[in-house]
């Protein structure tokens, strides 16, 4: 399905992990669930270890639970950052696990046109189903909402439990399965707002002589694109430091300002995580804003 063939390790993973969910779901009462194992996040390498496709037990829409399967018996937080955790089976840090499927399902809700305005059926959870609860007690601090919730085997009861509040035991989940399949792979409103906000509060995003010329005659191949039967294609050039990247984000943001779905692509690793930060702190301090709201 992804082209290529899994490793062992790979292999051994789905051999003591997916049994352990699978009958975790038949004991929740849950046989008519989707299971869509390895489920390939939009327009990225990364996949999922499980998302379970069903319907919500009192809205009736459907439902979706991403699953972070993990083997481990014990993992302690790292000292500076509860985000990050330490595992014996690895010589650095690694992402929390609680961590990781709240980024999944954010990245699902910010690509996927099926949840992109649904962001309440996009739930996330990770099952340790090796642990005890001593073992990884300590990554519970970041568990904030339900986009990242810690089960292990010792509170088994309870993922069940939570399973059921998620998914209906009643009706079949292979349709809400085919919903998140066929939903189209753009960027959500809100990533977009988010996005276009940023760009235009910069002032380093500031456009001079030719940088504005492209980049009014960018946007003026996007409107004459919108309306014809052919495509248009613009190419910039110029040598190191003339604007290129400011002029390519310029456009991002007005283009998601205007409600165009756009993409910025970028083989620098250093720029990429640069451009991450900002729309970052501002998810979080939007979602900072939401929680005070309600609590008011």
């Amino acid at each position: 399905m992804h082209g290529y063939r899994p490793g062992p390790s790979e292999v051994r993973s789905w051999e003591r992990s997916i049994p352990v969910l699978a009958a975790a779901l038949n004991d929740a009462g849950l046989g008519d669930v989707e299971v869509m194992l390895e489920y390939a996040l939009p327009l990225n390498s990364k996949r999922a270890d499980v998302v379970l496709a069903g319907v919500h037990p009192v809205t009736g829409e459907p439902s979706y639970v991403v699953v972070e399967l993990k083997q481990w018996s014990q993992a302690l937080p790292h000292d500076d950052d509860p985000t990050l955790c330490h595992v014996d089976a690895y010589a650095q840090p690694v992402l929390n696990p609680v961590e990781q499927v709240r980024r999944y399902c954010e990245y699902l809700v910010n690509f996927n046109g099926a949840v992109a305005e649904h962001r309440h059926r996009v739930a996330g959870v990770a099952f340790l189903h090796n642990a005890t609860e001593f073992g990884v007690t300590g990554l519970r601090e970041i568990e904030r909402d339900g986009h990242g919730l810690l089960f292990t085997a010792e509170r088994r009861g309870a993922f069940l439990d939570h399973l059921r509040t998620r998914l209906s035991d009643k009706l079949p989940g292979a349709r809400a399965a085919d919903e998140l399949d066929a939903g189209a792979t753009v960027p959500s409103k809100q990533l977009m707002s988010v996005a276009a906000e940023d760009v235009r509060e910069r002032a380093q995003f500031v456009l001079l002589d030719e940088q504005q010329v492209a980049y009014r005659m960018v946007l003026n191949a996007v409107e004459k694109a919108k309306h014809a039967d052919r495509k248009e294609v613009v190419i910039v050039t110029g040598g190191p430091g003339t604007g290129k990247s400011v002029i390519a984000l310029r456009l991002l943001g007005e283009l998601y300002r205007r409600g165009v779905p756009a993409l910025h692509a970028t083989g620098s690793q250093s720029f990429t995580k640069t451009m991450r930060r900002s729309p970052e702190r501002a998810s979080a301090k939007s979602r900072i804003c939401s929680s005070t709201s309600t609590a008011s």
